[in-house]
C-alpha cells in the first residue's frame, strides 16, 4: 500500500467529490448524518469567510481510500498571532468525523506527516473525536514522540430518555426549559407554515448561478 495526500481547496473540485465520499462513508459502515457528504458541505459553506476549509483525500495509487475533511484561521492566543489548523466542524455539532473505511494506523501516520511538512500553521485542534474512535486511539498511540500534544477537554453529551410522548415530555420540563421550549414554539408559530425539503448539493451545484453562492 503506497499512500498519498491530495488536497482540495477550491467549492467547485469539493462538489466533485460526492460519489467517492458516499462510497467512502458507506464502507465504513457508520449511518451517521456527521459523516456524509451533505453536512460537510453546509460545514464548508457555513464556516466561510471567517475560517478556510479544505480537504484531504488519502489515496491509495489512484483510490481514494480515506478522507479529511479540514479548516483553518487565524486567532490571537494571550495577545499572540496564532495560525489554527482542526477539523472541519459546525460548533454545535457534538463529533467531528474523518471518513476512514480501512485501518485509521496507516491514515494517521501519513495524515501526521504531512502535518509537520507544513508550515501554515502553529496549533493543531484535533477535536471532538469519540472516545470509542479507532482514529483517537491510533492519535494517542503515534503522536507521544512525534510532536508536542495534550488531550485539551472531554466533553460529555448526555442522552434524554422520553416516556411518553412529546407533549407529555414537556409538562415534566422545569420553568426555565419550559419558558424556552415555548418561546421557541411561538417563535416558529409566528413564522407561517414550515416544511422542509432535502436538496442534493450536486443539484444545487447545477442550478443557474444567480440561483446559488458557491465560494471557493
Amino acid at each position: 500500500m503506497t499512500l498519498r495526500i491530495r488536497r482540495i481547496d477550491h467549492a467547485r473540485d469539493f462538489v466533485a467529490l460526492e460519489p467517492i465520499w458516499s462510497r467512502l462513508t458507506n464502507e465504513t459502515g457508520q449511518p451517521s448524518p456527521f459523516l456524509s457528504y451533505d453536512w460537510f458541505w453546509c460545514c464548508w459553506h457555513g464556516v466561510v469567510p471567517q475560517r478556510h476549509p479544505e480537504i484531504l483525500v488519502v489515496e491509495d495509487g489512484d483510490t481514494p481510500v480515506a478522507i479529511i475533511p479540514l479548516m483553518h484561521w487565524r486567532a490571537r492566543l494571550y495577545g499572540l498571532p496564532i495560525r489554527y489548523i482542526s477539523f472541519l466542524e459546525w460548533p454545535d455539532c457534538p463529533i467531528a468525523g474523518l471518513v476512514i473505511p480501512g485501518q485509521s494506523r496507516p491514515v494517521v501516520e501519513l495524515f501526521l506527516d504531512y502535518l509537520t511538512g507544513r508550515s501554515d500553521w502553529d496549533i493543531a485542534r484535533l477535536q471532538k473525536l469519540l472516545a470509542t474512535s479507532p482514529t483517537l486511539e491510533a492519535f494517542e498511540h503515534i503522536l507521544p514522540g512525534r510532536l508536542s500534544w495534550r488531550r485539551e477537554s472531554h466533553p460529555a453529551y448526555p442522552c434524554v430518555a422520553i416516556d411518553g410522548d412529546w407533549e407529555r415530555f414537556c409538562t415534566t420540563m422545569n420553568k426555565s426549559s419550559a419558558d424556552t421550549y415555548q418561546h421557541i414554539h411561538t417563535t416558529l408559530q409566528r413564522a407561517g407554515e414550515l416544511s422542509t425539503r432535502r436538496a442534493s448539493p450536486s443539484s444545487i451545484s447545477k442550478a443557474p448561478s444567480s440561483r446559488r453562492r458557491l465560494r471557493s
